[in-house]
């Protein structure tokens, strides 16, 4: 509909419109009053955002009341363009739906290109007041007669060309007028969302005299067209005239529809309280004494907590279903439960994977109970049985998954006649995220995702809560660590059920609870980025666009060996070296815990593909300096043991080829010059960048003179540095006595050469000299 049927009254802090969308949709609000906000921090769950607009203090005043024309989400905030805003107090009687209503009749004007006299003919419902519409048209010169019933309209039709306007959305009403016409031509306006494109091709087909113009809602309510009508309304209403006018005019209260509001206990005798909307819950009011709650494995873990958390919240049954009976400590803890909270805790033995067996547990229940109807079930029933996908076998399918995939649809059947509050799964974001070795357990909590969505798709009760790492019984202190160091930190009992009792309050059909580190989840984890576009909103809030663009990986735990230093390395303790970086660079590339890695661990079971193995053999040569063909990774029975021992061939070869190099060149040299060499590749000093202001250990300095000019290159911890010859201009030795340094300027920087050995001085400077040619001086 064009015009608004309903309007809703939000009271206080507390935001209801998010509980009350049954088919799955936002509520949207065409015309909305309240005060302005100037907080630039607008943006939480209760905030609903089309267009960012900052309020100019200086043209609205923060105590005034406004109304504003912008279609968005209903919220307890909104934000809109500024000049979408218009101040209460212009309206002398203002009603809801006003302005509106006035700026779709702004739009009719618009269309209308003659001045011709119009018939107009409006359902009872379409208008606060018809004379609105009559009062604008006559305002700005156009002769318009109205009509509330057909027959009216007949009598006032005459022989000639007619405009018309036809605000009703009964299309036999319309038909019936466009046959009083008797063929005669009219031009006719009317609104698109009262007449669909089904019914228009039908009158446009049927009466070929009649010239229909349709307005199209959806460009009159954008934001560009709500910035030039709204401002000629506000000239309007400023208008004395029109003000004097407007007072006169009778506007009900409300006509067409009805006044809903959220409060219990309402001031006026025409609002109705929303008893057919979902009544949105009080946190308080979570759980009730007069009902029942069944915690599937209720005796530990979190079903433990779970229950706990229900005691104090006012339930009144709690059922524990497990598969074994609880223990002496457990009574305990049940009798001091109970003691505190005033609640009544039962104990059933059942196995919810068996429908014999946890259907015998429902009618235990039942009998035990008969007065008190079951609200709520929560299923948090877990096996663990990890294994990599290669080793992942069918009894730990089975295993694991047959509590969450079995003991779900069991509980489902069993309570889908139930008027339930709560039908909770207790799910992991292994389901979302994945999780190499959770297969089995990725799958059924999928499963349990699955099927919180399927009863809600029936118009039932179903949640699923995607839970991270939990510091309950599942997690062992090794597990946790490497958990932290992935970057997914365990919760604490009291987050775990301020997060529960949260997700039971806002009532989404999934829900990811956890405390996560992002900057090192995506950092640490490549297979993470292909989820990216779901936690686009957490790496908007985070500045976090650059990781999560795909980069060379960044194994920063492991030194860069030298093929030469892994060759001076003892064979066996050079075969552990590689092996430990072979192992680190497959556990990065592929995001798996290194302790899962054995020598005999296919690389195809880390799940590899085409880009990993890209990216493992190009850190497989940035880290030992060895090329190795990506077809080797690739292969099906590739192993770390496999690429160990092909790097350490490479490595055997360079060192034949380097040796037989060496003593080629080794005889065309002199003792003397062997010797210079060596003590100058052997040399470490410090240099000196003066312009950086840069001071780094150098080694293996030495004098490239091949096919390329001749250069100066020393290496460094942050990698190799390299001077031109031709760069240089100038090499002096500077200094007193025994503290002398060398000195080597280029058209760029100054580098100077510190060593405690003036002999190693002394020797780079003969090399240089021999080496470098001072540039002749150019007369001016």
């Amino acid at each position: 509909m064009w015009i608004s049927k309903t309007t809703t009254q939000a009271i206080c802090d507390f935001n209801p419109w998010i509980f009350h969308t049954r088919d799955g949709h936002q509520i949207i609000t065409s015309e909305t009053t309240g005060f302005l906000e100037q907080s630039d921090n607008l943006y939480t769950e209760s905030t609903t955002c089309f267009h960012k607009s900052r309020v100019d203090t200086q043209r609205f005043s923060r105590f005034e009341e406004y109304v504003t024309c912008f279609p968005c989400s209903a919220s307890n905030f909104i934000c809109v363009p500024d000049q979408c805003i218009l101040e209460k107090k212009l309206f002398t009687t203002y009603r809801p739906g006003m302005l509106l209503e006035i700026v779709m009749y702004f739009a009719l004007l618009e269309a209308i290109k003659e001045n011709s006299p119009l018939l107009a003919f409006m359902e009872q419902d379409m208008s606060l007041t018809g004379h609105l519409l009559e009062y604008i048209f006559q305002h700005f010169k156009h002769k318009l007669i109205l009509h509330r019933n057909v027959e009216s309209m007949k009598t006032a039709m005459k022989s000639g060309r007619y405009q018309m306007v036809l605000l009703t959305n009964n299309l036999s009403n319309f038909k019936d007028i466009c046959n009083m016409l008797g063929g005669l031509d009219a031009q006719v306006y009317t609104f698109s969302s009262l007449i669909n494109k089904s019914s228009e091709r039908n009158i446009r087909h049927q009466f070929p005299n009649v010239s229909l113009t349709q307005i199209n809602c959806d460009q009159v309510l954008c934001k560009e067209m709500l910035g030039k009508t709204l401002p000629k309304v506000k000239r309007w209403l400023l208008l004395r005239q029109v003000r004097s006018t407007l007072r006169d005019i009778d506007v009900p209260v409300y006509q067409n529809g009805h006044v809903i509001s959220f409060e219990k206990n309402i001031k006026s005798t025409d609002e109705l309280v929303a008893q057919n909307i979902p009544v949105a819950r009080l946190k308080h009011q979570l759980f009730s004494k007069h009902a029942l709650y069944i915690i599937i494995g209720g005796l530990t873990g979190l079903g433990w907590e779970i229950l706990k958390a229900i005691s104090k919240g006012g339930g009144g049954i709690l059922v524990s279903i497990s598969r074994r009976s609880p223990n002496d400590i457990q009574r305990d803890d049940i009798n001091e439960v109970e003691k505190e909270s005033g609640c009544r805790i039962k104990t059933i033995k059942a196995d919810i994977s068996v429908f014999s067996s946890i259907s015998e547990g429902f009618a235990q229940i039942k009998s035990s109970f008969p007065d008190h109807a079951i609200k709520g079930i929560f299923h948090g029933a877990a096996v663990v049985d990890d294994a990599l996908l290669p080793d992942m076998t069918e009894e730990k399918f089975d295993k694991v998954l047959r509590p969450k995939v079995m003991g779900t649809w069991n509980l489902h059947l069993l309570s889908k006649d139930l008027t339930l509050d709560y039908f909770v799964l207790h799910s992991s974001i292994t389901s979302a995220f994945g999780n190499a070795g959770q297969t089995n357990y990725g799958a059924g909590n999928a499963f349990k995702d699955a099927t919180a969505f399927f009863r809600r798709g029936i118009g039932l009760a179903g949640q699923t809560i995607n839970w991270g790492a939990l510091k309950l019984g599942l997690i062992d202190e090794k597990t946790e660590k490497h958990l932290k160091s992935q970057g997914f930190l365990t919760m604490k009992e009291n987050e775990i059920i301020q997060c529960f009792l949260y997700s039971l309050f806002v009532d989404p059909e999934q829900i990811i609870c956890g405390i996560m580190d992002w900057k090192t989840v995506i950092k640490v984890s490549p297979d993470m980025l292909h989820i990216a576009s779901r936690i686009q909103p957490i790496i908007d809030d985070l500045h976090l666009h650059d990781l999560t663009n795909p980069k060379k990986n960044k194994t920063g735990f492991m030194q860069v060996m030298e093929t030469e230093e892994l060759q001076n390395l003892p064979s066996n303790e050079r075969k552990i070296k590689v092996e430990k970086i072979v192992s680190h660079i497959a556990a990065d590339t592929c995001a798996v815990d290194i302790t899962m890695l054995k020598v005999d661990t296919r690389l195809a079971s880390l799940g590899i593909d085409s880009m990993k193995g890209m990216a493992f053999i190009n850190n497989v040569y940035k880290y030992v300096s060895c090329k190795i063909p990506i077809l080797a990774v690739m292969e099906e029975e590739s192993t770390i043991g496999s690429i160990t021992t092909l790097i350490l061939e490479q490595i055997l070869k360079c060192n034949d080829g380097e040796r037989v190099r060496k003593s080629k060149k080794r005889n065309k040299k002199s003792d003397k010059q062997r010797k210079a060499d060596k003590l100058i590749e052997e040399t470490r000093f410090q240099v000196v960048t003066e312009t950086e202001n840069k001071t780094d250990i150098a080694f293996k300095i030495r004098i490239l003179n091949g096919k390329e000019p001749k250069r100066l290159q020393w290496q460094t911890n942050d990698g190799e540095n390299i001077i031109d010859f031709s760069e240089i201009t100038n090499i002096q030795m500077k200094g007193k006595s025994g503290t002398k340094v060398l000195q080597v300027d280029t058209k760029n920087e100054r580098y100077v050469f510190k060593s405690s050995d003036m002999e190693e001085v002394v020797q780079l400077l003969k090399q240089l000299e021999e080496n470098f040619i001072m540039p002749n001086s150019t007369n001016l």
